[in-house]
């Protein structure tokens, strides 16, 4: 018996598809002040990169991070960066910011990553509502 390999179509991005601008952000946190119980977020732009942005509805994705589950309310395709993952952030053209829960290379061919994200909103104190 010889083995056939069962061929299916590849997860991958069309590249036209890559029509939004994005700006890849780390984020750290700063100690409070002495008076202080408040946390400080600290983004720092990695690289600015077109994407492919998609709205999703009723996605659940439990966050290691925070223990809870969160709703992903985008997807977002981008070219491979060894750099993104579960602390990477995303900064959109608005002023959004998007919180990445998880990324995925997808056919871990190291060519596109597809990441569920949460919308934060253009100031999001998230640190402080944990």
């Amino acid at each position: 018996m010889s083995k056939e390999k069962l061929r299916r179509p590849r997860r991958e991005i069309c590249v036209g598809d890559l029509s939004d601008q994005i700006i890849l952000q780390d984020r750290s946190i700063a100690a409070p002040p002495a008076d202080s119980a408040d946390f400080t977020e600290l983004f720092v732009a990695l690289d600015g990169v077109w994407a492919s942005i998609q709205t999703l509805q009723g996605r659940i994705i439990f966050d290691d991070h925070t223990q809870r589950d969160q709703v992903a309310t985008h997807e977002v395709g981008i070219r491979y960066d060894s750099r993104v993952g579960a602390e990477t952030w995303i900064l959109l053209e608005d002023g959004r910011r998007l919180d990445v829960l998880s990324s995925e290379d997808l056919e871990e061919r190291h060519e596109w990553i597809l990441m569920q994200c949460t919308d934060r909103g253009p100031s999001a104190n998230v640190v402080s509502e944990l």
